[in-house]
Order: structure tokens, then sequence, then C-alpha cells
């Protein structure tokens, strides 16, 4: 999982976390699922009755790697708040 990935699951996907799946939401849900498995692209579910299997699969992968996901989210930030020469920018 790259730095990139692990930040839109925490910006982007963490907000509908307990949301129900519709079908604005889905390829947010379908995102999610694509990072957590490793795969470059998901299938898409034939029939609305699957949705409820892919979220419990979603959160549980999710559950599984939050500690990683957090890491590369956390040095992300912090990465932010440093300057190139590694000093803390000043904050105003």
């Amino acid at each position: 999982m790259t730095t990139e990935e692990a930040v839109w699951l925490v910006d982007v996907f963490l907000p509908y976390w307990n949301q129900g799946l519709r079908g604005k939401t889905m390829p947010i849900w379908y995102e999610a699922e694509r990072i957590l498995r490793g795969k470059t692209e998901i299938e898409p579910r034939s029939c609305t009755c699957h949705w409820k299997g892919m979220a419990m699969e979603v959160k549980a992968r999710y559950s599984q790697r939050q500690t990683e996901i957090e890491t590369l989210y956390n040095d992300y930030q912090t990465s932010l708040t440093k300057t190139t020469r590694g000093r803390r920018k000043k904050n105003s």
C-alpha cells in the first residue's frame, strides 16, 4: 500500500464507514476494497444482495491493516509540517 492510498483511505473512505452502501457511495467502497486487496481492478457486484458482505469484508481488511494505514498517514502528515531541510515550519 502506498502513502497516497493510505491518505485516501483515511481522508475519503473513513467518513463513509458508517454510512449505507448506495449508488453514490459505491465507487468509494469499491476503491477501498481495491486498495485493501492490493488489486488493480475490482469487479462490480451484480446484485445489491452482495453489498453487505462486501462492506463487512472491507471493514475487516481495514481493521487488520489499521496500524499500517495510520503509520503511513501520520508519516505523511508529519512530512507536510517539515521544510526541505528537515526543520519544522513556524506556525503562524
